[in-house]
């Protein structure tokens, strides 16, 4: 039954690649991952996070949440393995990649491998694109300018993540970062 609560906030140097895996084993173990990247200038990051289910009854959620910028180039490349030997696993991997300039790239390489036949539910997605117009016009028409408009979303974007931050002033500084880079 052992729980795990993992939060990260991928800002990067010029050029990164974090590899991540949690193996869930015994019975009753779950874990909750999410994380945010920032991709800006002429950054490359590469996040490989891996989620195996061993044992029974585990329970895994992986949320990432992605900007991209400028000509910054990110990569997402997650995989959940649900093992043979594993029984009754509840999995789900997701990534949300916004793109803020038309250079910006985000590839998203979600995947599933599943070796048993006693899943109780396991799936992935994936979604990629440009802040909805419509969305940006709706808060114009409200009199919020672009520019505070697109900051408003972002910020919305990665609240989810940054809220998970258990220590207050570290959730303080990675949220003033992440505005210094909106």
């Amino acid at each position: 039954n052992a729980s795990l609560e993992w939060v990260a906030v991928n800002l990067g140097g010029q050029v990164q690649h974090i590899e991540a895996e949690t193996s869930l084993e015994g019975t009753g173990a779950n874990v909750q991952w999410v994380a945010a990247t920032l991709c800006e200038k002429t950054q490359n990051l590469v996040t490989a996070p891996w989620l195996r289910h061993v044992g029974t009854n585990t329970e895994g959620h992986m949320d990432f949440k992605t900007v991209v910028k400028d000509t910054g180039y990110a990569v997402f490349d997650g995989m959940i393995k649900i093992e043979k030997g594993s029984r009754g696993t509840i999995s789900r991997l997701e990534e949300h990649a916004l793109h803020l300039s038309k250079k910006a790239r985000n590839d998203s390489i979600p995947g599933l491998m599943i070796d048993t036949n006693d899943v109780q539910r396991a799936g992935h997605a994936s979604t990629s694109g440009q802040i909805d117009d419509e969305m940006l016009f709706y808060m114009q028409s409200r009199g919020i300018d672009r520019t505070e408009a697109v900051h408003m979303i972002i910020t919305g974007f990665f609240e989810p993540v940054l809220d998970r931050i258990p220590l207050e002033a570290l959730r303080e500084r990675a949220a003033a970062i992440v505005e210094a880079k909106i």
